[in-house]
Parts: structure tokens; sequence; C-alpha cells
């Protein structure tokens, strides 16, 4: 069982956050991903069943606070065995102030020229370049982080840093 496309750091939008991962798993799983806050207490859940795939999972969580999280990962073998599990930290934050119209990688396929984003990893803002670069803001996954804006090997190429 693999996480990947987690941040380190996210930022909140009024106590909320859309947490989107992608899970690989090997074998057939029951898988549980619980979102916790420092204190412990269950902010968020979700589960699915996955056999030998990659999937992406997203949890809408609401009434969040700044600070340290876990997001707990366990998978259940439906044939019997041992419980997987794997944990990640993530710290939670307040808003950047800034204008910016998405935090980064949300709503992809809407970045255009102009469009200005909040990426969590640096906690910086940058604006999409114009035509023809604006082709490239739009180009990311997990696997495919070019042209991630601040850190991406070309992100230079598609992005400008506003603040």
């Amino acid at each position: 069982m693999a996480v990947s496309g987690l941040s380190d750091s996210y930022p909140l939008d009024g106590g909320k956050l859309k947490l989107d991962f992608t899970l690989a798993v090997q074998g057939d799983l029951a898988v549980t991903a619980t979102l916790y806050d420092h204190g412990g207490a269950a902010k968020g859940q979700i589960q699915a069943d996955i056999k030998d795939a990659s999937q992406s999972l997203s949890l809408a969580l609401t009434d969040l606070s700044a600070g340290h999280h876990q997001l707990v990962l366990a998978g259940t073998p439906k044939g019997g065995g041992s419980i997987l599990q794997q944990t990640v930290d993530l710290m939670l934050q307040d808003p950047v102030s800034g204008d910016y119209q998405y935090v980064f990688p949300a709503s992809l396929s809407a970045y255009k020229s102009g469009i200005r984003v909040l990426q969590p990893k640096d906690g910086k803002i940058y604006q999409c370049k114009p035509f023809p670069a604006e082709g490239w803001c739009s180009q990311w996954s997990s696997n495919a982080t070019h042209y991630e804006p601040g850190v991406g090997s070309h992100w230079q190429d598609a992005w400008q840093l506003v603040q």
C-alpha cells in the first residue's frame, strides 16, 4: 500500500479542505483513510475497496483548525491477514493573505493565462503565463510534476512568482 499526491502542508479555506491523493494497492484490501487532528479526534474518513490497482481518493473536510494533523491509512486484507497501516503527517495552515483563485492543484482544467494559484508546498502565489505558455499551467499529475508552480523542474516555463 503506497500513498502519493500529498503535500506536507495545506492552507485552510474557512476551516474547509479537500484532500486528494492516490493509493496504490497490491492484493485485495478494504481501505480506510482517516484524518485526525493533533488531539486525536477524527475529522473525516473515507473507505474504499481496492484490488491490485491505484485509486484516487478525496476527503472533503470541514470544521478544521490550523495545526498538525495525521492521515492514517489502514488496509485490511479481504482474505485475512495482518492489517497494513501507514501514517502521513500534515500541517494545516490558516490561509495566506493574497489574491489567488485556486489552491494548486485544484481545478486544473481552469488554469488559463492570468489565473493565480496558491502553492501549498511553499505558501507562495503564482500566476499562469500568457499564450503560448498557458497550456503548460494545467499539465500536472502526481507522476508528472514538471510544470508544478515553484517546485517542478520546468515551472518557470508556465508560471510567474507573484508573492
